[in-house]
């Protein structure tokens, strides 16, 4: 049966989209069509003309406005950490309806209420350029790490919080094994849980490969610390740990070393700690012990290491500034361009700190008994001791340990969970 019939063009759209007859026929009439319970019915268009009425494309008016004199009522007088000066124009009304806290500075009567010109001393130019692009064209451009790192800083200071949670989002897009450290740093300082657990899982899951890395020699031992209280970990065994610990105490991320200072100063850099070489991945052969150093430090390292550990370490239970402290050495241009940055602080004064989180008792007993007490600085720590006798109840009692702590157990392995 052939209903032939023509309609004319209909234009499909939201408010018209329907076509054709509501009713074909009657069941009676269907009934000689059906077979097996089953119509097929054929139906034929023909597409004449199709149109996309787009919406029209509108435009940002401000981007013009962006860092323009033209109707500026007022401007940001930016010095660096170098002390260049750069004059920022800008309009108080688009910043006042971005961020509570220029509303508050513009509005409430406070000093800059009143004044067409504000200071603001140790901000990156490129940064604040930045700041003002992405509060004019609703756009964030993030060119490099650092860039992330400068622009999440004053978008946490003035509160614009779009731009801090795209920085924060760019870290994470952006972790690899050299930089994990110094965005975990970051992640911390502006109390950002999510990216801090991205850290901590990358962290787990790479934990044997960043322990060769040279960037986690120069990471902020208050970050380590993080990282060695997780009970999950991929290592190959503890005593990996601790030398990477011993090694983190003796090295200067300046390239040198021998950790030398001038006399006189109790730091890391005039105490060095006896370093081991990288364990091998069998922690239970003979070889494994027989390659490394049976170096003891002398009376004299001793003494200076007990003036060093004698000092005071509540400096190292928060996020230490000296993360982003700049010195006035002579490589400081040169850090300053670099990210992460590396750690500055001192080392022997951090190092009782990350000791506490190596897992002595579950290490082989001739490697407690040979290198770790062998090590004069080491043991010099006054937290060593404990952690000693810990170790060795542990092994000469085992019977005693009913109810086991994380300390007496091995890591677990930690799984990537795949989304």
């Amino acid at each position: 049966m052939d209903f032939g019939k023509m309609e004319l063009p209909v234009w499909f759209c939201d408010k018209h989209s329907t076509w054709g007859e509501e009713n074909l026929m009657s069941l009676d009439e269907m009934d000689r069509f059906i077979s097996n319970d089953t119509v097929s019915l054929c139906v034929k268009f023909e597409i004449q003309e199709s149109i996309i009425d787009a919406l029209p494309e509108v435009v940002n008016p401000f981007d013009k406005l962006v860092n323009s004199q033209k109707f500026s009522d007022i401007a940001f007088r930016v010095t660096d950490d170098s002390g260049r000066e750069k004059l920022f124009y800008a309009h108080k009304g688009i910043l006042a309806s971005s961020s509570k806290v220029f509303e508050a500075m513009l509005t409430n009567g406070m000093k800059e209420t009143f004044e067409d010109e504000i200071p603001l001393d140790q901000t990156n130019h490129s940064a604040f350029l930045s700041l003002l692009t992405s509060i004019y064209t609703f756009k964030v451009n993030i060119t490099s790490l650092s860039n992330a790192e400068n622009l999440l800083a004053l978008a946490d200071r003035f509160e614009i919080m779009p731009v801090r949670e795209e920085c924060l989002r760019y870290f994470r897009l952006e972790m690899n094994t050299d930089n994990v450290w110094g965005i975990w740093a970051i992640a911390e300082k502006f109390s950002c849980a999510k990216t801090s657990t991205a850290c901590r899982d990358f962290v787990a899951l790479n934990l044997d490969t960043l322990l060769d890395k040279q960037s986690t020699l120069c990471a902020d031992p208050n970050i380590l610390r993080l990282a060695l209280e997780n009970d999950e970990a991929n290592v190959t065994s503890e005593e990996k740990i601790y030398e990477f610990v011993v090694r983190w105490a003796n090295y200067s991320c300046t390239g040198d070393s021998s950790n030398k200072s001038s006399p006189g100063k109790h730091s890391s850099k005039n105490t060095r700690v006896d370093t081991l070489p990288p364990i091998s991945s069998s922690p239970t052969s003979d070889s494994m012990l027989s390659e490394l150093p049976k170096g003891v430090g002398s009376s004299s390292q001793l003494a200076e290491g007990k003036g060093s550990m004698d000092q005071d370490f509540s400096d190292v239970e928060t996020i230490n500034d000296d993360y982003y402290d700049d010195d006035d050495d002579d490589d400081e241009t040169e850090d300053t361009h670099k990210f992460p940055r590396p750690w500055k602080g001192d080392r022997l004064a951090a190092l009782p700190s990350l000791l506490k989180c190596v897992r002595f008792p579950v290490m082989q007993k001739r490697y407690i008994v040979e290198k770790v007490e062998g090590n004069a600085v080491v043991m010099a720590a006054e937290v060593m001791k404990d952690l000693i006798i810990e170790a060795y109840r542990f092994h000469l009692m085992p019977e005693a340990n009913i109810h086991p702590t994380n300390r007496t157990k091995h890591r677990r392995r930690k799984s990537k969970i795949i989304d």
